[in-house]
């Protein structure tokens, strides 16, 4: 096999497409570490707890509205324990989530437009 130096290899990339290519190249790592941080957010609730949440969270707004509304996943999820206390905790874990994912995108999307 033969060993080729750099020096022999001709690059046809012109300097705007090499410009494109890193602006490319540094995208794709702040999306990288943009999945990273929104995946960190949210790593100690697995998939399929997460695909309740919605329910959850309507489910403890109507509940806080009018505690008499039937809400079985919180009836269930309670246990026997006091709604009004998971329905508030519920509120108050989606408004975090929101503020802090909020926090992330934004951070994202400074960075991108920096690029």
């Amino acid at each position: 096999m033969s060993n080729i130096l750099e020096e022999d290899i001709e690059l046809d990339m012109s300097e705007e497409e090499l410009r494109a290519s890193e602006r490319e190249f540094r995208v794709v790592e702040v999306m990288e570490e943009y999945e990273r941080k929104m995946q960190l957010l949210t790593s100690q609730y697995s998939e399929a707890e997460q695909k309740t949440w919605a329910t959850q969270l309507e489910e403890a707004r109507a509940y806080l509205k009018d505690t008499s509304m039937a809400v079985p996943m919180l009836t269930e999820i309670a246990d026997g324990k006091e709604i009004s206390a998971l329905a508030q905790s519920i509120v108050a874990k989606a408004e975090y989530l929101k503020i802090e994912s909020g926090k992330i995108l934004a951070w994202k999307n400074r960075e991108i437009e920096k690029i």
